[in-house]
């Protein structure tokens, strides 16, 4: 018979996304940040083998959801004998023994029939499922079953969980999408349990939502699409250096660079024909510092500033110590030894 559903069904859903609207408010914009950021640089594509063993595993996912889907849906007598919630256990017997075959003799068990003649117990059958009031050895109250259901289901979910993590690792690119993935089953796991405790359970209207076996099959569908829409998420670009760790090999170049000036330096000195050339270029830039260092105009400058450029001063001791160097580089005759020149240089000049 057709089954309704109305306002008060609804309400334990509009609570549960009042309850997590935040989180999932937040994970959309960083979804929507993260399609719309222009600086990010693009992720290099996975390498074939690495693509090929993800395929894998996702078409390895996609069979196990898809055999658990087919061959492992739960069992419901209700459902299976179109009987309503609300059908007396003499009318069961009766309905198996007119179709006998349509249920499974495990499912049709005496214990469960004897345990569906309580209404408590057929409310708790509606929201946890078959396995819970036929497994159960020792439940006795609503809560007793509620914790068995959620043992088993908090167990599916970690396993996908574990699946998600595996699929979602950092060798796929896809890590930055683990703590969504994470809070996404967590909510799951949370809103599903928050329905079956608080839905409304009505024996006696005759007709009711299986909501055990109607939330399972939205889970196991869940669990089968989520995996599938990880290569659509935008992958994550590929392990950046450190900062300033990409000058490395540059500052390399550059200190050999620097070893060769200095080689080149001492090394100079030791051609003739590069000596010859170096102290006339060394000659012509004393000569060019004398110069200016003597010009009259300098020295009206000078003195109008209050600078005294005479040989008593402090300025011409310090200029006439750079000339004097000058012309020691320079190898004028007034030079005592290129080596004393050089004091305190990498480089000793030995004239021939």
């Amino acid at each position: 018979m057709p089954l309704a559903i109305t306002i008060a069904d609804l309400r334990p859903y509009a609570n549960i996304l009042l309850l997590f609207l935040p989180l999932i408010v937040q994970h959309a914009r960083r979804f929507y940040h993260s399609l719309r950021q222009p600086a990010r640089a693009p992720a290099k594509p996975l390498p074939p083998r690495t693509v090929r063993l993800w395929q894998t595993l996702l078409v390895l996912h996609t069979l196990y959801t898809l055999i658990i889907l087919s061959l492992t849906r739960p069992p419901n007598i209700f459902t299976a004998l179109h009987a309503p919630l609300s059908a007396p256990v003499s009318s069961l017997h009766t309905i198996l023994r007119l179709a006998p075959g349509s249920v499974p003799p495990h499912v049709a068990s005496p214990q469960v029939l004897r345990a569906l003649q309580a209404s408590p117990v057929r409310a708790a059958y509606v929201r946890y499922g078959h396995s819970a009031i036929a497994d159960c050895t020792y439940c006795e109250h609503g809560a007793d079953y509620e914790l068995f259901a959620l043992s088993g289901r908090a167990v599916s979910y970690a396993l996908e969980g574990a699946w998600l993590m595996l699929l979602a690792g950092q060798w796929t690119r896809r890590h930055e999408w683990r703590p969504t993935l994470l809070t996404l089953l967590a909510a799951m796991l949370v809103g599903e349990t928050y329905v079956l405790r608080n839905v409304e359970v009505d024996i006696d209207a005759g007709s009711s939502i299986m909501w055990h076996d109607t939330l399972w099959l939205a889970r196991q569908t869940l669990f089968l699409l989520l995996p599938l829409s990880l290569p659509l998420l935008p992958a994550a670009p590929g392990p950046q250096p450190p900062p300033l760790l990409h000058l490395l090999p540059r500052l390399d170049i550059l200190s050999q660079r620097l070893g060769f000036l200095r080689l080149q330096r001492a090394a100079i000195p030791r051609s003739k024909d590069l000596r010859q050339a170096l102290l006339k270029e060394w000659e012509r830039d004393a000569r060019a510092r004398g110069e200016a260092w003597g010009d009259a105009d300098l020295r009206r400058e000078a003195a109008s500033r209050g600078m005294t450029l005479d040989e008593k001063g402090g300025f011409w001791r310090a200029g006439g110590e750079v000339v004097q160097r000058v012309w020691h580089l320079a190898g004028l005759p007034k030079l005592k030894d290129a080596d004393e020149a050089l004091m305190g240089e990498d480089v000793a000049i030995r004239r021939d």
